[in-house]
């Protein structure tokens, strides 16, 4: 912490890397891992209390202890889509994305899914692309990160900081420095309401939805105002009405799951070689050589990337 400075206050994933690689060789960590083992089998022995782990190239390992700390998304999954084996472009998912540079300039690319990495995914794609088709089954939520760089100066300042942002982070609710607001959303003028919201948009981060008001989550007039007030951010961020509306969740309200954190996200879909494709409205068939078919003909693409589906 004392030895290490950010670029920015949120770090990319080339940066992350860099840190990690930094603290691992600082302490010397790489010693105690082994990479590129796929673990098989974890027995317990209870005549002896220990572990025999077994892993893909038939070695057994013995523990006293073993901690599963892998993660809800540590094995790529993908949607149930018939004939994505039959796909003659080139296809990634976000988890295993190539360590080379991927150059989608005047390639025709389709990204499956909304989530939050494919959110993350589709503004960068659309950067660069030749023409990009997003098919999404439902929106998200989303609020801006407002990401910035870290100047030296203020560098310094966060690590003088860290000691009471740690202590920050324990006191709250969810473990970030936002924390909920003890007002209630009616408590408030309207006017008061509007401007706080207005002031939580132009944040970074999550306090728009960690340092809200405090029944945003549990009353649902409260949350439905909220909504509403992020659907008009929609409204206006996207230029065409139609797009717009199909980008506005219908099934849940703000932040009763998880929200994504974009940059430029909507303003993606005011790009003319940028198009949405409902596939409630235009179901995917399958995925066949040229690309994708729907209900209402077969799309062709050079790219198909998809994005992490959860299990639960």
């Amino acid at each position: 912490m004392e030895e290490w400075d950010w670029t920015e206050h949120f770090s990319s994933q080339p940066e992350t890397l860099r840190y990690l690689e930094y603290v691992a060789d600082k302490f010397d960590l790489t010693k105690d891992i082994q990479f590129d083992s796929m673990v098989e089998k974890a027995i317990f022995r209870e005549e002896d209390s220990h572990w025999d782990i077994e892993l893909s190239d038939g070695s057994i390992h013995k523990a006293r202890f073993l901690i599963t700390g892998i993660g809800l998304l540590s094995e790529p999954t993908l949607p149930k889509i018939e004939g994505i084996d039959d796909f003659e472009g080139r296809s990634f998912h976000t988890s295993r994305w190539p360590h080379e540079k991927v150059d989608f300039n005047n390639k025709k690319v389709a990204i499956i899914g909304t989530g939050a990495s494919g959110i993350q995914t589709i503004q960068e794609v659309a950067k660069t692309v030749g023409h990009l088709t997003v098919f999404q089954r439902r929106p998200n939520w989303c609020a801006p990160l407002h990401n910035r760089k870290i100047d030296p100066k203020e560098m310094l300042e966060i690590r003088d900081n860290y000691p009471d942002i740690f202590a920050r982070c324990k006191e709250t609710q969810a473990g970030f420095i936002h924390t909920v607001d003890p007002r209630g959303t009616f408590e408030v003028s309207e006017e008061v309401r509007l401007s706080f919201w207005q002031q939580l948009y132009d944040s970074p981060g999550f306090g728009i939805w960690q340092g809200n008001f405090k029944d945003i989550l549990t009353d649902p007039k409260a949350n439905k105002e909220m909504s509403e007030f992020i659907a008009g951010k929609i409204r206006e961020r996207v230029n065409d009405p139609q797009i717009a509306e199909m980008l506005i969740p219908r099934d849940h309200g703000f932040g009763t799951r998880r929200v994504p954190l974009e940059t430029h996200y909507y303003e993606t879909y005011n790009q003319s070689n940028v198009d949405l494709v409902n596939i409630n409205e235009t179901p995917i068939i399958k995925i066949c050589k040229e690309g994708i078919e729907t209900t209402e003909g077969i799309y062709e693409f050079d790219y198909i990337i998809f994005y992490q589906i959860y299990l639960i």
